[in-house]
This record gives C-alpha cells, sequence and structure tokens, in this order.
C-alpha cells in the first residue's frame, strides 16, 4: 500500500486518456442511452459517498487539531461532493433535469469550497476558535444547503439545467463551466505552490481535482442523460473521488497523523524541505539535461558565486576539471539511467574563478518541476584534505624523529597492549610489530629484569603513573643492551587515558661509560687513600723525630717549642688519619676529628692536665678538607694554650670547648673557654708575638671568619675565645 501512494509515475495517464475517449464521443454524438438506477446508486456511493466520507473525517480530525480555516473550507467542499452524489438518489424519481439540478448545485459548491480553501492555506490565518463546535456548525450547514437544494428543486423552483436530447440549458452549462474551471484553478494552484518536489499527497490531490473537473466537462457537453459520454464523465469524476482517498491516506503517512494535513502538504512540507535545503550547511544542487537549475545557499558559497543566478543555467561539466570530466559524465548518465543514489565520491570542482575545490559528492534521481532531474549533494572538504596532509606530515616527521632516536618511539593503548613501536627497535630485539604487541617485548627482557619490568608496567597501567625504567634487551646481534624507557599516559578532556606514549633511550654507551668511571674512580679513591695513609705516617715518623729531639734536649723552653711543632704535626697527620678511615675523601665529620685531636691534646701534656676537665659539646658538622684542618690547627693553639698558661702551679679548672652550628643561615661559631686566670690586663693579643695566636688569628682570616675574646662566664675570671665563620655557600 506505501508503495503504491508513494508510486506516482503513472497519475497522470488516466487524465489525456479520458479527455481522448470524451473527445471521440463527442464528435461520434451518441444518442443511445443506458440508465440503471442500481448501477448508478451503487457507484456513486463506493466511489463518491465512501470516498469522501472517509476524506471528510480525516479532513475533520485535522482541523479540530489545527483549526486551519483552510482545511475547514476543504472538508466543506468534500462534503459537498460526496452529498451531489447521495442527493441525487433522492430526486432520481422526478426525472431528469432535476437529478441534473441537485448534482451540478453541490459540485459548483464543492469546487468554490475547494478553491477558497486551496487560497486560504496559501497564507497564515489566525486559528479559529472552539475548532469541533465551528466544524459542527460548517458541516451542519453544509448538510442544510444540499438539503435546501432538494427541495427547492423538488418543488419546482429552480431554473430547467437539462433537457434530454438537446443538453443542458445556459444557466446550467454556466454553472458546470465555473466548476470546472474553479476545480482547475485549485488543481494548478496546488500544484504550483508545491512543485519542488511535489508531495505524493500533491500529486494524488491534483490528480483528483483533475479527473473531477474533466469528469465535469464529459457531462456538460453531454446531450443525451446516461449515454456514452455521460458515463464517460462518470467514470472520471469515479476515479477522481479513488485519487482523492489515495490523497488523504499520502497525507497521513507524510504528517504520522490520522488526519488530512493540509497545511503541511501545501506548506510544511515545502516550507520544512526549503528550510532544510537552505540551511544546509552541504552544498545541494540540481541539474537536469546537464544544466544547474537550483543552487542552495551553500553551493552558492562552494562555487564563490555571488548569487544563485550566477550558477543556475551553467553545464555542470563546465565547473568539473577537464582531466575529472570524462569520468564525471559517464557518471550523470550512471545516475540518469538506473535512478539508484549514486554512492559517494571524492573529486574536485571549480570555482568561478577556476579554483579547484575538493568536494564529496552524492547523487540521486528525483522529479524537479515535473521533469526528471539529478539532486547532487556536496560536501566541502579541502579543509579535511589540509589536515590530512598535515596530519601525513606530520606523522612522518615524528616517524623520522622517533626513527633517528636509538630504539625510538612507542605508543601502546589504555590496556598496556603496544600498538606502534619505531622499526628501529624492532630490528634491534628481532620481533615484528605483531610479536611486540602481543606482549613479546616482555620475551625478549633480560630474565633478571624480566619480572621487575613486567610488574612495573602493569602497576603503571593500574595507576596510569609516569613509566620510567631501566631494564635489559637480548639484541638480534646477540648482545644485552641497556635500554631507558620513559613514557606518560596521553589523556582526553575527561581525563581518561586514551594511550600512552613514550620512547626507549639507548644507554648501552652511558653504562658502559658509568662503569669506567666508576671503576677509575674506585681506583683513584683507592689510591687517595693510599696517599693519605702514606701522609699520616710520614708526619707521624716527623711527630716522632720531633718527640725525640725534644726529650733529648736540656733547655726547657725548646723543649716547650718542639713540642708545640709536634702538636700541629699531629693536628694535620690526624686529619689524614681520620680521611683514611672514611669513604668520602673531601668531607670530614668535624665533631669526631675535634673529639679525637683533644683527646690526643690532654694525654700528650700529661701530668699538666691532670686536674684540668676537659668538657666537649659539638652540633653536627661536615667540613670540607681545608676548613677541617684550619679548625683544627685553631683548636690545637687554644687548647694548648689553656692547659699551659690558665692554670698555673697544677691548679685545677675546666676547659670547654663547643660548636654551634645555624643550618638556615650557615653560621658558625666555635669557641674556647676556661676558667683559669685570664689573661694579663696589660696584653694585646691581637698584636701577640706568640706565634699561636697569630697562627689562630691568620687561619680566621683564611676562613674568611672573626677571632673575639670575652669574660668566661663561670666562677673566675676566665678566658674565652670565639671564632666565627659561615660555610653557606661552600660546597660540601
Amino acid at each position: 500500500m506505501l508503495r503504491l501512494l508513494n508510486n506516482t509515475r503513472f497519475i497522470w495517464l488516466p487524465i489525456p486518456l479520458m479527455l481522448a475517449a470524451m473527445a471521440a464521443l463527442w464528435a461520434a454524438d451518441l444518442h443511445t442511452a443506458y440508465e440503471s438506477p442500481i448501477l448508478l446508486l451503487s457507484l456513486n456511493f463506493l466511489c463518491t459517498t465512501l470516498t469522501s466520507a472517509l476524506v471528510v473525517v480525516l479532513v475533520g480530525k485535522s482541523f479540530i487539531r489545527s483549526g486551519a480555516p483552510g482545511l475547514l473550507m476543504l472538508g466543506c467542499g468534500v462534503l459537498s461532493w460526496g452529498l451531489a452524489a447521495t442527493f441525487v438518489s433522492a430526486v432520481l424519481g422526478h426525472g431528469i433535469n432535476a437529478t441534473v439540478t441537485v448534482h451540478n448545485i453541490l459540485v459548483w459548491l464543492a469546487a468554490l469550497c475547494h478553491l477558497s480553501g486551496v487560497a486560504l492555506s496559501l497564507k497564515r490565518f489566525s486559528k479559529l476558535r472552539m475548532p469541533p463546535l465551528v466544524l459542527a456548525l460548517a458541516y451542519t450547514g453544509m448538510l442544510g444547503v444540499a438539503w435546501l437544494a432538494d427541495v427547492l428543486t423538488m418543488e419546482g423552483l429552480t431554473p430547467l439545467f437539462f433537457i434530454q436530447g438537446h443538453g443542458g440549458t445556459p444557466i446550467r452549462q454556466f454553472v458546470l463551466g465555473s466548476a470546472i474551471v474553479m476545480f482547475g484553478i485549485s488543481a494548478a494552484m496546488l500544484w504550483w505552490t508545491n512543485r519542488s518536489p511535489p508531495s505524493p499527497f500533491v500529486r494524488w490531490y491534483t490528480g483528483a481535482l483533475l479527473l473531477v473537473a474533466i469528469g465535469l466537462l464529459g457531462v456538460m457537453v453531454q446531450t443525451v442523460f446516461g449515454g456514452a459520454l455521460s458515463w464517460t464523465g462518470r467514470t472520471a469524476q469515479y476515479l477522481g473521488g479513488i485519487y482523492m482517498l489515495a490523497a488523504a491516506f499520502a497525507s497521513v503517512r507524510e504528517s504520522g497523523m490520522d488526519g488530512l494535513s493540509l497545511s503541511a502538504a501545501l506548506r510544511e512540507a515545502q516550507q520544512n524541505y526549503r528550510t532544510l535545503v537552505d540551511m544546509s550547511p552541504d552544498a545541494i544542487a540540481v541539474y537536469v539535461d546537464g544544466k544547474y537549475v537550483f543552487v542552495n545557499p551553500a553551493a552558492v558559497h562552494l562555487f564563490g558565486a555571488n548569487a544563485p543566478e550566477d550558477l543556475v543555467g551553467r553545464e555542470v561539466l563546465s565547473l568539473v576539471p577537464p582531466e575529472d570530466r570524462e569520468a564525471v559524465a559517464a557518471r550523470m548518465r550512471r545516475s540518469m539511467e538506473n535512478g539508484r543514489t549514486a554512492l559517494i565520491r571524492q573529486f574536485h570542482v571549480l570555482r568561478l574563478d577556476g579554483q579547484p575545490v575538493d568536494v564529496e559528492t552524492a547523487g540521486a534521481r528525483i522529479e524537479f518541476q515535473g521533469r526528471t532531474a539529478v539532486q547532487l549533494v556536496l560536501r566541502d572538504i579541502s579543509e579535511i584534505k589540509r589536515t590530512e596532509q598535515a596530519l601525513r606530515e606530520s606523522e612522518a616527521l615524528y616517524r623520522s624523529i622517533g626513527e633517528s632516536i636509538d630504539y625510538g618511539v612507542w605508543v601502546c593503548m589504555p590496556d598496556g597492549r603496544n600498538v606502534y613501536a619505531s622499526e628501529s627497535f624492532l630490528k634491534m630485539v628481532g620481533i615484528t610489530q605483531e610479536q611486540c604487541s602481543n606482549f613479546g617485548w616482555g620475551n625478549v627482557l633480560h630474565p633478571d629484569d624480566a619480572e621487575r619490568t613486567i610488574a612495573a608496567w602493569q602497576e603503571c597501567v593500574r595507576t596510569g603513573g609516569t613509566w620510567d625504567i631501566e631494564h635489559r634487551f637480548h639484541g638480534a646481534d646477540g648482545q644485552w643492551h641497556h635500554v631507558l624507557a620513559r613514557g606518560v599516559p596521553v589523556k582526553n578532556e575527561q581525563d581518561e587515558i586514551i594511550n600512552w606514549a613514550g620512547i626507549n633511550l639507548d644507554i648501552s654507551r652511558l653504562k658502559h661509560a658509568e662503569e669506567q668511571l666508576k671503576a677509575s674512580l674506585a681506583e683513584k679513591e683507592l689510591l687517595t687513600k693510599e696517599i693519605h695513609h702514606r701522609v699520616k705516617n710520614n708526619l707521624q715518623i716527623i711527630s716522632s723525630l720531633i718527640s725525640l729531639q725534644a726529650d733529648s734536649l736540656a733547655d726547657a723552653q725548646l723543649q716547650g717549642v718542639l713540642g708545640d711543632v709536634r702538636d700541629r704535626v699531629k693536628t694535620m697527620a690526624l686529619v689524614h688519619e681520620k680521611l683514611y678511615q672514611t669513604e668520602d675523601l673531601a668531607l670530614l665529620d668535624f665533631a669526631e676529628y675535634a673529639s679525637s685531636l683533644l683527646n690526643y691534646l690532654w694525654s700528650a701534656h700529661g701530668a699538666a692536665t691532670g686536674k684540668v676537665r676537659l668538657n666537649m659539646s659539638f652540633a653536627p658538622l661536615i667540613l670540607p678538607i681545608e676548613m677541617a684542618v684550619h679548625c683544627g690547627l685553631i683548636l690545637n693553639e687554644l687548647g694548648s694554650n689553656a692547659i699551659k698558661h690558665a692554670f698555673p702551679g697544677g691548679s685545677g679548672g675546666e676547659v670547654a670547648v663547643t660548636l654551634e652550628h645555624d643550618p638556615a643561615t650557615g653560621a658558625v661559631c666555635l669557641r674556647v673557654r676556661d676558667n683559669g686566670i685570664g689573661l694579663p690586663e696589660d696584653l694585646d693579643w691581637r698584636q701577640s708575638s706568640s706565634l699561636g695566636l697569630r697562627l689562630v688569628q691568620m687561619l680566621a682570616r683564611q676562613m674568611r671568619g672573626t677571632v673575639q675574646t670575652g669574660t668566661c662566664p663561670d666562677p673566675g675570671p676566665g678566658t674565652e675565645f670565639q671564632i666565627r665563620f659561615n660555610i653557606k655557600g661552600i660546597p660540601a
């Protein structure tokens, strides 16, 4: 049924056939008649009364929903046309003139209502209020008019319309002639306003109106009621009723509602289609006989025109590059021949300025203004082509960059499966991309690295973290290659991982150089330790020689001088001893060094320190070797002075040595204080000729520090030396 409604190719065939038959019968001027009341009533009921009743119901439902005046008039027209056949039955017994009169009057009303309905549907009018009541009044009024015409005719109060054997009277010819004209105008208006392209409803209803008009023409020129010409006219009208019913069902299918939507059929379908075409971002064009007959605004823009008139009338092939014209012409012929939708293809068209444009096109055969045409949809894909070219160039660029890196780049899916690995990496490990995608890379990992690497990758995929790991691959050359793999998750706007991307760096040379460097460093450390050990031994020998020399002298002053020299040598020897015992040959733990140094001084001075207590408190501090030696010599001088001069006559006391360090500022304060007799009042210690005090000041200046003295806070006069310096910015 749906296929029959859409297949409108042969709708117009009965029209010329009916016209030809009526022309032949009119020329033959046959006067024989056959009039069967039962046959006439049956055909009127089936082809006119029943079909009009169905259409009237559908129109009424549509009017109740929309309130459109055009629908109301159309319903009244269909009702009047149906009543013309129904009320004829009531006057059959009153003679031929009565039958013709009632039929002609009601048909004239039907034509007038149809013309009014089509005209009203061409413009927008306000929706009528209370559509059900208005519809009831209109249909009742039409029934009343039909009844009145029937009564007046039976009472002989109407003019004479028909004389058997002579034909219609002038008034009857005027009534029928004007009805034929109104039906014809209605059909023309309906078709003209919906010709691009006409819907099945428009085709069927236009055909119905034309068949009714042709049928009335046959009745108009008849001279014998019930003659061959009369029956031909009736047949045309019956066929028009069938067309009208088909139009109603076509409208129901188009609108998706159980009512006839004339507004949608006459205006909305056309407007919606035209709006879609005009607003389409794709170019839409229609050509007939190889020339454009319609283009939408997007097509005007695509071809670089100023208005549709610049394109309408142009040859389609004139806007195709010469090298493509033969192929395009072949496709155009196939589209016209088979009528199927053409496949989407890509080719070039020419703008009016001659510039080529990449387009993607599809076409289908259609009916356009009553002519067979082809509708094209063209999509400008120039930007897509440029983007694709840019992507290809970018891909080639990054691929070349990736291949230039030893072992190159790699890409994995969110589940960790590899989808791309550089050719250099695949060749190095001797596997294919397919094997790599199936986690074949795990089979060429070093046995010591495999479990750790795979577990780390699985954890990285699970958490979405950054991939950074070193491992070894077994190469096709039989060697183990050190690789540093690094990668990051690539996320979309929803923060979802869409893939992983990273690089494999060949660090075999770096690893080899690192091993060589470590070996060289270990060798140098061993050599440096050996040097420190030998320097310490040599200094120890020197210290012993000085001690032996001092013991051999009878002069106590000289013995004291040599003892000081011995302590200074011991101080430096102790640094080398500590360095020999540590792993770091550039830095020294000052607290440990200072404690050993001071304990040595107290033991070296024997009985002189018997009653002198030593208190030490050192903040944790790591010093470079040179600074540690300076501080050690300062402690040696100040500690020795305290032992020798602070407690004369063997009196007891206390020497406190502290070191304070502020990590934030790098400030260091080394204090040596005693609670002995203190410095002589007349002593200017900064100008003292004592080598020890001069050495303390010199060493402090070399550390960019200061030396200050003060009074000991403990009971007794006492002496305190403060050496302040800063180690911030000094490499540790």
